[in-house]
């Protein structure tokens, strides 16, 4: 509640706490082992929103082609997010491409998790494919429909764009609209990366 009123030391903690609620609660809950009742898995799935994942994009992309298909280069999806980065020997791009440089580089390992909450699923609403690739290789399961997903997407717009517009336009300070806008995605970024890249 605090960071919606603009706190800049509750914005600042924001990813942390988040972490300590996703680690706990969406991680345990999408590989079922939260708790006996699929239907308590179903739902603390979603407090990796809005600021750490789309759940509807994160079973394809994690469980079923990262888990099931580890380090093979042509079908783990985490092989792919961060090229130029070569995490795989098989691994060719496009050195010409503007997704390969190294600033975009840089650029994912900062926003990660706004990638795998807007980024991932709205590639799928809009039917685009993934760079360096002909295809979206982050799909969601066929039942979800892609109403449901963009429904998905909303807490993440919110957290985005609400304090540009509450702080920013409203309230004409664009330093605290930037900084709460961009921080929390981008120190869960930071938490996660360190967190899932060093364990």
């Amino acid at each position: 509640a605090r960071w919606a009123a603009g706190d800049v030391v509750a914005t600042a903690l924001l990813p942390f706490s988040a972490w300590l609620l996703v680690a706990h609660t969406a991680h345990d809950a999408t590989h079922g082992s939260l708790s006996a009742r699929p239907w308590v898995n179903y739902w603390f799935q979603f407090t990796a929103h809005p600021l750490f994942f789309n759940v509807f994009v994160w079973i394809p992309q994690h469980l079923i082609s990262h888990h099931q298909f580890t380090n093979e280069h042509d079908f783990d999806v985490d092989l792919h997010h961060f090229a130029p980065a070569r995490l795989s020997p098989e691994a060719s791009y496009d050195e010409g491409s503007d997704a390969n440089r190294a600033w975009t580089f840089c650029f994912k390992g900062c926003l990660t998790t706004l990638g795998t909450s807007l980024l991932q699923p709205l590639r799928t609403v809009l039917a685009k494919p993934t760079p360096n690739f002909d295809v979206n290789i982050t799909p969601v399961p066929d039942d979800v429909s892609k109403r449901v997903l963009a429904a998905s997407m909303a807490p993440t717009f919110a957290a985005l764009f609400y304090p540009l517009l509450a702080f920013g336009v409203g309230g004409g300070n664009w330093g605290l609209a930037l900084f709460s806008s961009l921080w929390p995605f981008v120190g869960a970024s930071l938490i996660w990366t360190a967190m899932t890249q060093t364990s």
